[in-house]
Protein backbone atom coordinates (compact mmCIF):
# COMPACT_ATOMS: atom_id res chain seq x y z
CA UNK A 1 0.00 0.00 0.00
CA UNK A 2 3.38 2.24 0.64
CA UNK A 3 3.18 2.52 -3.29
CA UNK A 4 -0.26 3.76 -3.76
CA UNK A 5 -1.08 7.16 -4.42
CA UNK A 6 -2.97 9.27 -1.87
CA UNK A 7 -6.87 9.61 -2.79
CA UNK A 8 -6.49 13.32 -2.97
CA UNK A 9 -8.52 15.88 -5.45
CA UNK A 10 -5.20 16.09 -7.85
CA UNK A 11 -5.39 12.16 -8.28
CA UNK A 12 -9.38 11.83 -9.01
CA UNK A 13 -8.87 14.54 -11.64
CA UNK A 14 -5.38 12.67 -13.21
CA UNK A 15 -7.63 9.58 -13.48
CA UNK A 16 -10.55 11.20 -14.60
CA UNK A 17 -8.43 13.11 -17.49
CA UNK A 18 -6.77 9.60 -18.31
CA UNK A 19 -10.07 8.03 -19.05
CA UNK A 20 -11.12 11.19 -21.44
CA UNK A 21 -8.27 10.87 -23.34
CA UNK A 22 -9.20 6.98 -23.35
CA UNK A 23 -12.64 7.36 -24.80
CA UNK A 24 -11.22 10.37 -26.93
CA UNK A 25 -9.00 7.97 -28.73
CA UNK A 26 -11.61 5.33 -29.04
CA UNK A 27 -14.24 7.61 -30.89
CA UNK A 28 -11.10 8.56 -33.36
CA UNK A 29 -10.48 4.83 -33.72
CA UNK A 30 -14.16 3.38 -34.31
CA UNK A 31 -15.12 6.16 -37.30
CA UNK A 32 -12.20 5.13 -39.24
CA UNK A 33 -12.95 1.62 -38.90
CA UNK A 34 -16.42 2.36 -39.75
CA UNK A 35 -15.87 4.42 -42.79
CA UNK A 36 -13.57 1.70 -44.23
CA UNK A 37 -13.81 1.20 -47.74
CA UNK A 38 -15.68 -2.30 -48.39
CA UNK A 39 -14.23 -4.32 -51.66
CA UNK A 40 -17.44 -4.94 -53.01
CA UNK A 41 -17.01 -0.92 -54.19
CA UNK A 42 -13.96 -1.73 -56.47
CA UNK A 43 -13.96 -5.12 -56.93
CA UNK A 44 -17.83 -6.38 -57.83
CA UNK A 45 -18.36 -9.30 -56.54
CA UNK A 46 -19.18 -12.88 -58.29
CA UNK A 47 -21.75 -15.48 -57.15
CA UNK A 48 -23.11 -17.94 -59.76
CA UNK A 49 -26.56 -18.40 -57.65
CA UNK A 50 -27.16 -14.54 -57.24
CA UNK A 51 -27.79 -11.53 -60.22
CA UNK A 52 -26.10 -8.67 -58.40
CA UNK A 53 -26.45 -5.01 -58.36
CA UNK A 54 -24.15 -2.16 -57.49
CA UNK A 55 -25.14 1.44 -57.97
CA UNK A 56 -23.51 4.84 -56.69
CA UNK A 57 -24.70 8.43 -56.57
CA UNK A 58 -22.81 11.36 -55.84
CA UNK A 59 -24.10 13.33 -52.83
CA UNK A 60 -25.44 16.59 -52.67
CA UNK A 61 -25.15 18.93 -49.44
CA UNK A 62 -28.79 19.45 -47.42
CA UNK A 63 -30.92 16.65 -49.63
CA UNK A 64 -31.26 12.92 -49.23
CA UNK A 65 -31.98 11.93 -52.65
CA UNK A 66 -28.80 10.70 -53.48
CA UNK A 67 -29.48 7.37 -51.22
CA UNK A 68 -32.47 6.83 -53.67
CA UNK A 69 -30.87 7.25 -56.62
CA UNK A 70 -27.90 5.14 -56.19
CA UNK A 71 -30.54 2.55 -55.09
CA UNK A 72 -32.29 2.93 -58.46
CA UNK A 73 -28.99 2.45 -60.08
CA UNK A 74 -28.32 -0.16 -58.21
CA UNK A 75 -31.39 -2.08 -59.17
CA UNK A 76 -30.96 -1.09 -63.24
CA UNK A 77 -27.24 -3.07 -62.65
CA UNK A 78 -29.26 -5.72 -61.43
CA UNK A 79 -31.56 -6.02 -64.36
CA UNK A 80 -29.11 -5.30 -66.75
CA UNK A 81 -26.87 -8.52 -65.63
CA UNK A 82 -30.54 -10.93 -66.04
CA UNK A 83 -29.88 -12.97 -69.48
CA UNK A 84 -32.56 -11.91 -72.19
CA UNK A 85 -32.32 -14.72 -75.28
CA UNK A 86 -34.64 -14.72 -78.01
CA UNK A 87 -34.85 -18.41 -79.34
CA UNK A 88 -38.43 -17.74 -80.64
CA UNK A 89 -39.09 -18.81 -84.31
CA UNK A 90 -41.25 -15.62 -84.72
CA UNK A 91 -39.09 -13.32 -83.19
CA UNK A 92 -35.90 -14.67 -84.86
CA UNK A 93 -37.75 -13.70 -87.96
CA UNK A 94 -38.41 -10.08 -86.68
CA UNK A 95 -34.75 -9.33 -85.84
CA UNK A 96 -34.00 -10.99 -89.06
CA UNK A 97 -35.43 -8.10 -90.83
CA UNK A 98 -34.28 -5.27 -88.43
CA UNK A 99 -31.12 -5.96 -86.42
CA UNK A 100 -31.51 -2.85 -83.74
CA UNK A 101 -34.93 -4.72 -82.55
CA UNK A 102 -33.01 -7.44 -81.04
CA UNK A 103 -31.55 -4.80 -78.96
CA UNK A 104 -35.02 -2.80 -78.51
CA UNK A 105 -36.34 -6.23 -77.50
CA UNK A 106 -33.32 -6.79 -74.70
CA UNK A 107 -33.74 -3.34 -73.08
CA UNK A 108 -37.81 -3.75 -72.60
CA UNK A 109 -37.34 -6.72 -70.84
CA UNK A 110 -34.58 -5.41 -68.80
CA UNK A 111 -36.70 -2.45 -67.97
CA UNK A 112 -39.86 -4.70 -67.39
CA UNK A 113 -37.71 -7.07 -64.99
CA UNK A 114 -36.40 -4.14 -62.84
CA UNK A 115 -40.37 -3.40 -62.06
CA UNK A 116 -41.17 -6.51 -61.64
CA UNK A 117 -37.81 -7.79 -58.95
CA UNK A 118 -39.02 -9.34 -55.51
CA UNK A 119 -37.07 -10.19 -53.06
CA UNK A 120 -34.12 -8.54 -53.31
CA UNK A 121 -31.97 -8.41 -50.95
CA UNK A 122 -29.72 -5.16 -49.58
CA UNK A 123 -26.58 -6.09 -48.66
CA UNK A 124 -24.90 -3.41 -47.97
CA UNK A 125 -23.97 0.48 -48.47
CA UNK A 126 -20.95 2.75 -47.95
CA UNK A 127 -20.70 6.11 -47.32
CA UNK A 128 -17.66 7.22 -48.85
CA UNK A 129 -16.21 11.15 -49.76
CA UNK A 130 -18.48 12.36 -51.95
CA UNK A 131 -20.48 9.24 -53.19
CA UNK A 132 -22.97 6.96 -51.55
CA UNK A 133 -22.71 3.23 -52.95
CA UNK A 134 -25.60 0.37 -52.52
CA UNK A 135 -25.04 -3.35 -52.98
CA UNK A 136 -28.24 -5.54 -53.48
CA UNK A 137 -28.81 -9.00 -54.81
CA UNK A 138 -31.90 -11.36 -55.89
CA UNK A 139 -31.47 -14.99 -56.09
CA UNK A 140 -31.26 -17.04 -59.26
CA UNK A 141 -33.79 -19.45 -57.88
CA UNK A 142 -36.33 -16.53 -56.26
CA UNK A 143 -35.96 -14.62 -59.46
CA UNK A 144 -36.97 -17.77 -61.86
CA UNK A 145 -39.68 -18.62 -60.31
CA UNK A 146 -41.30 -15.63 -59.78
CA UNK A 147 -40.58 -15.28 -63.87
CA UNK A 148 -42.95 -18.20 -64.50
CA UNK A 149 -45.28 -17.88 -62.53
CA UNK A 150 -45.98 -14.29 -64.27
CA UNK A 151 -45.37 -16.84 -67.17
CA UNK A 152 -48.24 -18.94 -66.31
CA UNK A 153 -50.53 -16.22 -65.19
CA UNK A 154 -49.60 -14.39 -68.55
CA UNK A 155 -50.63 -17.62 -70.64
CA UNK A 156 -53.64 -18.10 -69.45
CA UNK A 157 -55.06 -14.82 -69.77
CA UNK A 158 -53.74 -15.19 -73.91
CA UNK A 159 -54.98 -18.45 -73.82
CA UNK A 160 -58.60 -17.24 -73.14
CA UNK A 161 -58.68 -14.15 -75.53
CA UNK A 162 -57.34 -16.70 -78.06
CA UNK A 163 -59.90 -19.13 -77.42
CA UNK A 164 -62.42 -15.85 -77.50
CA UNK A 165 -60.58 -15.33 -81.28
CA UNK A 166 -61.60 -18.72 -82.21
CA UNK A 167 -65.02 -18.87 -81.11
CA UNK A 168 -65.33 -15.10 -83.16
CA UNK A 169 -63.82 -16.62 -85.73
CA UNK A 170 -66.30 -19.94 -86.13
CA UNK A 171 -69.31 -17.32 -86.04
CA UNK A 172 -67.92 -15.48 -89.10
CA UNK A 173 -67.39 -12.26 -86.77
CA UNK A 174 -63.82 -11.36 -88.24
CA UNK A 175 -62.93 -7.94 -86.97
CA UNK A 176 -63.63 -9.55 -83.67
CA UNK A 177 -61.59 -12.60 -84.17
CA UNK A 178 -58.68 -10.30 -85.23
CA UNK A 179 -59.28 -8.10 -82.44
CA UNK A 180 -59.05 -11.01 -79.67
CA UNK A 181 -55.77 -13.21 -82.18
CA UNK A 182 -54.05 -9.66 -81.41
CA UNK A 183 -54.98 -9.12 -77.60
CA UNK A 184 -53.81 -12.62 -76.89
CA UNK A 185 -50.30 -11.33 -77.61
CA UNK A 186 -50.65 -8.06 -75.04
CA UNK A 187 -50.06 -10.20 -72.08
CA UNK A 188 -46.93 -12.55 -73.74
CA UNK A 189 -44.72 -9.23 -74.93
CA UNK A 190 -42.61 -9.96 -72.13
CA UNK A 191 -41.71 -13.49 -73.19
CA UNK A 192 -42.19 -13.45 -76.71
CA UNK A 193 -38.60 -14.13 -77.18
CA UNK A 194 -39.53 -17.51 -75.33
CA UNK A 195 -40.78 -21.08 -76.46
CA UNK A 196 -44.09 -20.92 -74.64
CA UNK A 197 -45.40 -24.60 -74.85
CA UNK A 198 -49.09 -25.11 -73.64
CA UNK A 199 -51.46 -27.53 -74.84
CA UNK A 200 -54.80 -26.66 -76.78
CA UNK A 201 -57.64 -29.02 -78.06
CA UNK A 202 -55.72 -31.60 -76.55
CA UNK A 203 -52.33 -31.07 -78.29
CA UNK A 204 -49.03 -29.54 -77.35
CA UNK A 205 -47.95 -25.91 -79.19
CA UNK A 206 -45.77 -22.87 -79.08
CA UNK A 207 -48.63 -20.24 -77.74
CA UNK A 208 -47.39 -17.36 -80.02
CA UNK A 209 -46.92 -19.57 -82.97
CA UNK A 210 -50.36 -20.56 -82.75
CA UNK A 211 -51.76 -16.89 -82.35
CA UNK A 212 -49.55 -15.71 -85.20
CA UNK A 213 -50.85 -18.63 -87.42
CA UNK A 214 -54.26 -18.30 -87.22
CA UNK A 215 -53.67 -14.48 -87.32
CA UNK A 216 -52.29 -14.70 -90.91
CA UNK A 217 -54.62 -17.54 -92.12
CA UNK A 218 -57.69 -15.22 -91.33
CA UNK A 219 -56.02 -12.47 -93.04
CA UNK A 220 -55.18 -14.65 -95.95
CA UNK A 221 -59.04 -14.80 -96.22
CA UNK A 222 -59.70 -11.22 -96.43
CA UNK A 223 -59.67 -9.37 -99.11
CA UNK A 224 -59.90 -5.25 -99.91
CA UNK A 225 -60.81 -3.39 -102.81
CA UNK A 226 -60.55 0.14 -103.53
CA UNK A 227 -63.69 1.25 -105.13
CA UNK A 228 -61.87 4.36 -106.76
CA UNK A 229 -58.37 3.52 -107.82
CA UNK A 230 -57.72 6.68 -110.09
CA UNK A 231 -58.12 10.00 -109.38
CA UNK A 232 -57.36 13.58 -110.17
CA UNK A 233 -56.50 16.20 -108.09
CA UNK A 234 -54.95 19.48 -107.38
CA UNK A 235 -51.82 20.86 -104.92
CA UNK A 236 -53.56 22.09 -102.55
CA UNK A 237 -56.85 21.36 -102.65
CA UNK A 238 -59.10 18.53 -101.45
CA UNK A 239 -59.93 15.51 -103.42
CA UNK A 240 -63.67 15.81 -105.02
CA UNK A 241 -64.58 11.97 -104.17
CA UNK A 242 -63.03 10.40 -101.25
CA UNK A 243 -61.26 7.26 -101.33
CA UNK A 244 -63.00 4.29 -100.73
CA UNK A 245 -62.81 1.00 -99.82
CA UNK A 246 -64.47 -2.32 -99.51
CA UNK A 247 -63.66 -5.39 -97.29
CA UNK A 248 -64.49 -9.13 -98.22
CA UNK A 249 -64.17 -12.60 -96.67
CA UNK A 250 -63.45 -14.84 -99.41
CA UNK A 251 -63.99 -18.68 -99.68
CA UNK A 252 -67.06 -20.54 -98.17
CA UNK A 253 -68.26 -17.77 -95.87
CA UNK A 254 -68.26 -15.10 -98.29
CA UNK A 255 -69.47 -11.45 -96.93
CA UNK A 256 -68.45 -8.26 -96.22
CA UNK A 257 -66.42 -7.28 -93.00
CA UNK A 258 -67.88 -5.31 -90.30
CA UNK A 259 -66.47 -2.82 -88.05
CA UNK A 260 -62.66 -3.67 -89.59
CA UNK A 261 -60.21 -0.99 -88.71
CA UNK A 262 -58.41 0.39 -91.76
CA UNK A 263 -54.79 2.50 -91.81
CA UNK A 264 -54.88 5.05 -94.45
CA UNK A 265 -51.32 6.32 -95.74
CA UNK A 266 -49.82 8.21 -98.44
CA UNK A 267 -46.73 5.88 -99.77
CA UNK A 268 -46.07 8.50 -102.03
CA UNK A 269 -46.77 12.30 -101.80
CA UNK A 270 -48.22 13.98 -99.11
CA UNK A 271 -51.52 15.51 -97.86
CA UNK A 272 -53.85 15.71 -94.65
CA UNK A 273 -56.27 13.05 -93.97
CA UNK A 274 -58.14 11.51 -91.07
CA UNK A 275 -55.76 8.34 -91.45
CA UNK A 276 -58.00 5.95 -89.34
CA UNK A 277 -61.24 4.79 -90.14
CA UNK A 278 -63.46 1.45 -89.83
CA UNK A 279 -65.78 -0.63 -92.48
CA UNK A 280 -69.42 -0.25 -91.97
CA UNK A 281 -72.40 -3.22 -92.20
CA UNK A 282 -71.61 -3.40 -95.94
CA UNK A 283 -67.83 -3.39 -95.52
CA UNK A 284 -67.44 -0.06 -96.63
CA UNK A 285 -64.66 2.88 -95.86
CA UNK A 286 -64.23 5.78 -96.59
CA UNK A 287 -61.26 8.50 -96.48
CA UNK A 288 -61.45 12.02 -97.26
CA UNK A 289 -58.56 13.99 -98.43
CA UNK A 290 -58.73 17.48 -97.17
CA UNK A 291 -55.95 18.45 -99.05
CA UNK A 292 -52.99 17.46 -101.24
CA UNK A 293 -50.17 19.35 -100.04
CA UNK A 294 -46.96 17.17 -102.05
CA UNK A 295 -46.34 18.59 -105.89
CA UNK A 296 -45.46 14.54 -107.10
CA UNK A 297 -47.57 14.51 -110.06
CA UNK A 298 -47.71 10.62 -108.91
CA UNK A 299 -49.21 9.62 -105.54
CA UNK A 300 -50.46 7.09 -104.13
CA UNK A 301 -52.64 6.63 -100.80
CA UNK A 302 -52.76 2.95 -99.50
CA UNK A 303 -55.80 1.10 -97.62
CA UNK A 304 -54.65 -1.51 -94.84
CA UNK A 305 -56.22 -3.10 -91.96
CA UNK A 306 -55.03 -1.56 -88.89
CA UNK A 307 -53.64 -4.64 -87.00
CA UNK A 308 -51.98 -2.28 -84.41
CA UNK A 309 -55.15 -0.40 -83.99
CA UNK A 310 -56.30 -3.89 -81.89
CA UNK A 311 -53.45 -4.06 -79.36
CA UNK A 312 -55.16 -2.99 -75.92
CA UNK A 313 -54.98 0.37 -74.46
CA UNK A 314 -52.25 -0.56 -71.63
CA UNK A 315 -49.91 -1.60 -74.30
CA UNK A 316 -47.44 0.69 -76.05
CA UNK A 317 -44.40 -2.18 -77.53
CA UNK A 318 -42.71 -0.90 -79.77
CA UNK A 319 -41.89 -4.99 -79.98
CA UNK A 320 -45.34 -6.17 -80.11
CA UNK A 321 -46.36 -3.63 -83.39
CA UNK A 322 -42.85 -5.10 -85.15
CA UNK A 323 -44.35 -8.64 -84.22
CA UNK A 324 -47.92 -7.45 -85.94
CA UNK A 325 -46.06 -5.54 -88.61
CA UNK A 326 -44.11 -8.49 -89.69
CA UNK A 327 -47.39 -10.19 -91.29
CA UNK A 328 -49.08 -10.20 -94.71
CA UNK A 329 -51.35 -8.02 -94.06
CA UNK A 330 -54.36 -7.31 -97.07
CA UNK A 331 -54.21 -3.56 -98.54
CA UNK A 332 -55.32 -2.07 -101.58
CA UNK A 333 -54.44 1.34 -103.27
CA UNK A 334 -55.36 4.39 -105.11
CA UNK A 335 -53.47 6.29 -107.67
CA UNK A 336 -53.45 10.01 -107.59
CA UNK A 337 -53.07 11.91 -110.79
CA UNK A 338 -51.88 15.60 -109.68
CA UNK A 339 -51.68 18.89 -111.20
CA UNK A 340 -50.68 22.49 -109.51
CA UNK A 341 -52.89 25.08 -108.71
CA UNK A 342 -53.13 27.14 -112.07
CA UNK A 343 -51.27 30.38 -111.61
CA UNK A 344 -52.24 33.77 -114.18
CA UNK A 345 -48.80 35.70 -114.18
CA UNK A 346 -49.61 39.28 -114.93
CA UNK A 347 -46.07 40.96 -115.37
CA UNK A 348 -45.51 44.34 -115.94
CA UNK A 349 -41.83 44.92 -116.73
CA UNK A 350 -40.39 48.17 -118.22
CA UNK A 351 -37.11 49.49 -119.30
CA UNK A 352 -36.87 53.27 -118.66
CA UNK A 353 -40.66 53.72 -118.64
CA UNK A 354 -40.77 51.40 -122.10
CA UNK A 355 -42.35 47.86 -121.64
CA UNK A 356 -39.68 44.91 -121.98
CA UNK A 357 -40.42 42.83 -124.86
CA UNK A 358 -38.31 39.96 -123.10
CA UNK A 359 -39.14 40.29 -118.84
CA UNK A 360 -36.65 39.02 -117.02
CA UNK A 361 -38.65 38.24 -113.49
CA UNK A 362 -41.64 36.30 -115.24
CA UNK A 363 -39.32 33.52 -116.50
CA UNK A 364 -37.66 33.00 -113.15
CA UNK A 365 -40.78 33.21 -111.47
CA UNK A 366 -42.54 30.77 -113.68
CA UNK A 367 -39.66 28.20 -113.50
CA UNK A 368 -39.11 27.95 -109.92
CA UNK A 369 -43.01 27.32 -109.56
CA UNK A 370 -42.89 25.17 -112.40
CA UNK A 371 -40.38 22.61 -109.68
CA UNK A 372 -42.78 23.23 -107.39
CA UNK A 373 -45.48 21.71 -109.16
CA UNK A 374 -47.73 25.04 -110.24
CA UNK A 375 -49.18 24.95 -113.63
CA UNK A 376 -49.88 28.50 -116.11
CA UNK A 377 -52.62 29.32 -117.56
CA UNK A 378 -53.39 32.54 -120.02
CA UNK A 379 -57.20 32.43 -118.69
CA UNK A 380 -57.40 34.68 -115.68
CA UNK A 381 -60.79 33.45 -114.67
CA UNK A 382 -60.08 29.95 -114.34
CA UNK A 383 -56.40 30.90 -111.74
CA UNK A 384 -56.22 29.42 -108.57
CA UNK A 385 -53.81 31.89 -108.38
CA UNK A 386 -53.19 35.37 -109.77
CA UNK A 387 -49.02 36.79 -109.26
CA UNK A 388 -48.45 40.51 -110.45
CA UNK A 389 -45.25 41.94 -110.95
CA UNK A 390 -44.99 45.06 -111.44
CA UNK A 391 -40.86 46.33 -112.13
CA UNK A 392 -39.10 49.11 -113.67
CA UNK A 393 -35.23 50.09 -114.54
CA UNK A 394 -34.03 53.55 -114.35
CA UNK A 395 -30.88 55.57 -114.84
CA UNK A 396 -27.92 56.09 -112.09
CA UNK A 397 -24.74 57.39 -112.61
CA UNK A 398 -21.72 57.29 -115.22
CA UNK A 399 -18.56 57.26 -114.00
CA UNK A 400 -15.26 56.20 -115.87
CA UNK A 401 -17.39 54.36 -118.59
CA UNK A 402 -19.16 52.29 -115.62
CA UNK A 403 -23.01 53.33 -115.87
CA UNK A 404 -25.27 52.34 -112.78
CA UNK A 405 -29.32 51.37 -113.30
CA UNK A 406 -31.43 50.66 -110.60
CA UNK A 407 -34.59 48.30 -110.54
CA UNK A 408 -37.58 49.03 -108.25
CA UNK A 409 -40.16 45.61 -108.20
CA UNK A 410 -43.54 44.23 -106.55
CA UNK A 411 -44.28 41.55 -105.91
CA UNK A 412 -48.53 40.55 -105.33
CA UNK A 413 -49.98 37.26 -104.77
CA UNK A 414 -54.02 36.95 -104.81
CA UNK A 415 -55.91 33.68 -104.29
CA UNK A 416 -58.49 33.27 -105.90
CA UNK A 417 -60.20 30.81 -103.90
CA UNK A 418 -60.63 32.85 -100.99
CA UNK A 419 -60.49 36.66 -102.89
CA UNK A 420 -57.66 37.41 -100.18
CA UNK A 421 -54.35 38.88 -101.17
CA UNK A 422 -51.55 36.39 -99.46
CA UNK A 423 -48.09 37.82 -100.35
CA UNK A 424 -46.96 41.12 -100.69
CA UNK A 425 -43.24 42.14 -101.02
CA UNK A 426 -41.37 44.96 -103.21
CA UNK A 427 -37.73 45.22 -103.71
CA UNK A 428 -36.17 48.86 -104.00
CA UNK A 429 -33.07 50.18 -105.45
CA UNK A 430 -31.49 46.82 -106.79
CA UNK A 431 -28.35 48.19 -108.66
CA UNK A 432 -26.58 47.01 -111.62
CA UNK A 433 -23.48 48.30 -113.61
CA UNK A 434 -22.03 47.72 -117.15
CA UNK A 435 -20.88 49.90 -119.52
CA UNK A 436 -24.02 51.33 -120.61
CA UNK A 437 -27.45 51.66 -118.88
CA UNK A 438 -29.60 48.88 -120.67
CA UNK A 439 -27.23 46.53 -119.75
CA UNK A 440 -26.78 47.48 -116.24
CA UNK A 441 -30.83 47.64 -116.07
CA UNK A 442 -30.68 44.13 -117.37
CA UNK A 443 -28.42 42.94 -114.19
CA UNK A 444 -30.52 44.72 -111.68
CA UNK A 445 -33.00 42.47 -113.08
CA UNK A 446 -31.75 39.67 -113.19
CA UNK A 447 -30.59 40.49 -109.42
CA UNK A 448 -33.89 40.97 -108.71
CA UNK A 449 -35.05 37.94 -110.14
CA UNK A 450 -32.99 36.37 -108.29
CA UNK A 451 -33.72 37.71 -104.85
CA UNK A 452 -37.53 36.93 -105.62
CA UNK A 453 -36.85 33.47 -106.49
CA UNK A 454 -33.82 32.76 -103.73
CA UNK A 455 -35.95 34.60 -100.83
CA UNK A 456 -39.58 35.39 -101.89
CA UNK A 457 -40.69 32.23 -103.86
CA UNK A 458 -40.31 30.05 -101.01
CA UNK A 459 -42.45 31.81 -98.56
CA UNK A 460 -44.67 32.42 -101.41
CA UNK A 461 -45.59 28.23 -102.10
CA UNK A 462 -45.42 28.01 -98.25
CA UNK A 463 -48.72 30.05 -97.95
CA UNK A 464 -50.28 29.17 -101.08
CA UNK A 465 -50.00 25.55 -100.22
CA UNK A 466 -50.63 26.01 -96.11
Amino acid sequence: MANSLPITVSNIAMKTSVVRIAFISLAAIIPAVSSAQPSWVTKRPVDPAYYIGIGASQKVAGSTDYIQKAKDNALNDLASGITVTVSSEIMRKVVETNASLEDNFKSQIQTSAKAELEGVEWVDTYDGDGQYWVYCRISKEAYEAAKQRRIRNAMKLATDLYASGQKYEQENNVARALTYYVQSLSPLEKYLGEPLETEIGGKKVILVNEIFSSLQNLLGQIELKSLSPKQDGKVGMPLKQPFEVTATLTGAKAGPIASLPLKFTFIRGGGEMIDNNTTDSAGDAKCDIHKITATDKIQIVEAKIFLAGMIAADSSSVILSAVLNSLSVPSTRMVLSVTGLEVYVDADESQFGVKLDQPRIEPAIKGKLSEKGFAFTNDMANASVIINIKADSRRGSETMGLCVSYVDATVSVLDMRSGEEIYKNSMNNVKGISDTFEKGAFKAFDECAKNIVDGLIPKLVEKIQK
